[in-house]
């Protein structure tokens, strides 16, 4: 009897280790899962930071095909930075809903009274995306109030990490002397800010119909505003990875 109840007891003590070892090896895929993919997700938001942090160069193409690749094709529209008399802006904003995208660039010949500058519309509800123009000024005092504020928000940015999918992504050069910065980004409370200080400068000395009837860039038709008031669509970050895209 005794010598039974030991062959039991052996074959318990042979089941425990089995089942502690699965359970090890279990642990041990589960953490290995799990660290590739914080180790990714940390990659991604370092990604992200970099590329919207304010760099000390144009905008470039980097073989995102999204945004960057967008916003420079937008750039090409508009008058090139050696033109830009050694103080200007360029913008584009690049609305995922609504109608139009918007390039325009502005500059300030040295002494002028007024910096000149121009605002092209793309109408994005047909497939030749016809585009539009016009040239507005701006009195030197306000352009470089403009500009002030525009360089004390973007100076020295360190970016952020923003995985937003739909808002209103937008891109920006600036022109002083030899030095160019420009930084480009979508949902984040910094380039909300950005997005705003130019939108309020395009209304007030570029208005037209045309423009934005949102606060992000977003221009809707009469039918597609009836059709958001009755139904809301947010227009502001669905967080997500970039890397969904």
């Amino acid at each position: 009897m005794a010598k039974k109840t030991s062959r039991w007891l052996i074959w318990l003590h042979r089941l425990g280790y089995l089942t502690t070892a699965i359970i090890v090896i279990e642990f041990g895929i589960v953490s290995s899962v799990l660290g590739r993919e914080w180790l990714r997700h940390r990659e991604l938001s370092a990604n992200l930071v970099e590329r919207s942090r304010t760099q000390e160069t144009p905008l470039r193409k980097d073989g995102e095909p999204y945004v960057r690749g967008p916003a420079v094709e937008l750039f090409a529209k508009l008058p090139p930075l050696r033109t830009l008399h050694g103080d200007g802006l360029r913008f584009v904003a690049m609305p995922s809903f609504g109608t139009s995208d918007y390039a325009l660039a502005v500059s300030l010949p040295s002494g002028a009274p007024y910096a000149s500058g121009v605002l092209i519309v793309i109408d994005k509800t047909n497939e030749s995306r016809t585009a539009s123009s016009r040239e507005f000024r701006i009195p030197s005092p306000v352009y470089q109030r403009l500009v002030a504020d525009l360089d004390r928000l973007t100076d020295g940015w360190p970016g952020d990490d923003d995985q937003c999918l739909d808002g209103a992504p937008a891109a920006f050069e600036r022109v002083r002397g030899a030095r160019i910065t420009s930084g480009i980004g979508n949902c984040s409370p910094h380039y909300d800010r950005v997005k705003l200080l130019v939108l309020n400068a395009t209304r007030r000395f570029a208005p037209g119909p045309d423009l934005p009837t949102e606060d992000d860039w977003h221009r809707f038709e009469p039918e597609q505003r009836a059709r958001r008031v009755a139904s809301p669509v947010s227009s502001s970050a669905t967080r997500r990875a970039a890397s969904d895209r």
